[in-house]
């Protein structure tokens, strides 16, 4: 199910707390936003869909955590900002605690958030699999993948191409030099190869 307000409406019962409908447009608004071109509700439902499939696979104790975790992880984007993912995290805990979500999960679910930013590797499965979520367009088939890359250098579109090409090339490549790109088990068999010869193709095109 992609990012609807009935899954909306879904997530909001299993957290106990009301369904909110003015936050469903006010997420939904957040991603629709123009300077948007892949951090939009396309990569919002595609993450769900991950998540679905994900959960079916195996059982995640914190698994509406990190459904709530995954609504919000992009909700603000700045292209220049630096603290996109900490005032976001910040969103989602105003939200929820004010619902009546307990501090302790409110706490996990910011901490989920956070681990987006792929500064380190997640320890916890929890953890790891929202970013395995998050990570999983890297291995996406190759036309979803091509597709990816364009939304991102568009995103990007102020910055000159010389500048776009090495930064890009160094995030591609400091994944590609990764011992595992995909810290969970699934994730890494459905998508380790896959998202390795995106990323060789696309450092190619990149040099």
């Amino acid at each position: 199910m992609k990012a609807t307000e009935q899954r909306w409406t879904n997530l909001c019962t299993a957290l106990g707390i009301p369904p909110d409908y003015s936050e469903f447009t006010h997420i939904k608004s957040a991603y629709s936003e123009s300077h948007r071109a892949y951090h939009t509700v396309q990569h919002l439902s595609e993450c769900l869909e991950k998540f679905d499939w994900a959960i079916v696979t195996e059982n995640f104790p914190k698994a509406v955590l990190a459904e709530a975790a995954l609504w919000y992880h992009d909700v603000i984007y700045q292209q220049m900002a630096k603290d996109n993912e900490q005032i976001s995290a910040e969103w989602a805990v105003r939200f929820l605690s004010q619902a009546g979500v307990g501090d302790e999960d409110c706490k996990l679910v910011s901490s989920l958030i956070m681990a987006t930013c792929h500064v380190e590797d997640p320890q916890e499965a929890t953890h790891q699999l929202v970013v395995d979520i998050d990570l999983s367009i890297l291995g996406a088939e190759s036309t979803r993948f091509d597709e990816y890359e364009r939304q991102v250098r568009e995103e990007y579109k102020w910055i000159p191409w010389f500048v776009y090409k090495k930064k890009r090339r160094d995030l591609l490549k400091r994944f590609l030099d990764k011992p595992c790109i995909y810290a969970t088990k699934m994730f890494h068999r459905e998508y380790e190869q896959q998202a390795r010869e995106n990323l060789k193709r696309s450092l190619a095109k990149l040099s």
